[in-house]
């Protein structure tokens, strides 16, 4: 049996998004669906960076804003396409260090709420 794709959401991106008609919409291709589908992702994926370029121009020029400042827009925020580079894990991995003391409270907090179930 051949399975079908629920065609709501693609006549719901079609008609909504894309400004097809109904009719219009019946008459797309999933292979024209697909490139405007990727053409719609893509025009997203600009409209989000420029305005995190804009956001960080305008944070980095505000002189009420204490050091430390980013130095690339990626500082401030990350999309999900982006990948994190191995320097960038590692400075994560070690901003979330947690000392000894600090882990003897946390197993000293954890043993108190559960008690027995562990």
């Amino acid at each position: 049996m051949l399975a079908l794709p629920d065609y709501a959401p693609i006549e719901a991106f079609l008609v909504g998004r894309c400004g097809k008609t109904e009719r219009e919409a019946g008459l797309t291709s999933f292979r024209e669906y697909r490139l405007l589908r990727e053409g719609k992702d893509e025009e997203r994926k600009e409209r989000m960076e420029v305005a995190r370029w804009v956001c960080f121009h305008i944070y980095s020029q505000n002189p009420y804003i204490k050091p430390p400042k980013a130095k690339t827009p990626r500082q401030y925020v990350r999309f999900p396409w982006e990948e994190m580079t191995a320097e960038e894990a590692n400075a994560m991995r070690d901003s979330c260090h947690v000392s000894e003391e600090e882990q003897a409270e946390l197993d000293r907090i954890i043993k108190e709420v559960l008690g027995d179930q562990l």
